[in-house]
C-alpha cells in the first residue's frame, strides 16, 4: 500500500516512493522520491524538510 500526500498549495495528490540522500552543494540531505498519482511516469525528489512543509497526508477514512 503506498502512502499518498497531497500539495497543500495545489490539492494534487502525490505517492510517496522511496527515502533517498540528495546532494545540495557539499552536503548530503535526506530526501524523499514522490510520484503525481496521475502521471505515474512523473517522479519528483525534494528534501524531507521543504516535502513536509508543502505536503500532508491523505488519511484514508475508509480504513479506520
Amino acid at each position: 500500500m503506498s502512502i499518498q500526500y497531497k500539495n497543500k498549495i495545489t490539492g494534487d495528490v502525490y505517492l510517496l516512493e522511496t527515502a533517498c540522500r540528495v546532494q545540495i552543494g557539499d552536503k548530503w540531505v535526506d530526501g524523499i522520491v514522490y510520484s503525481n498519482t496521475n502521471k505515474l511516469r512523473e517522479v519528483f525528489v525534494r528534501t524531507k524538510n521543504d516535502f513536509f512543509k508543502y505536503f500532508e497526508e491523505v488519511i484514508n477514512e475508509d480504513a479506520l
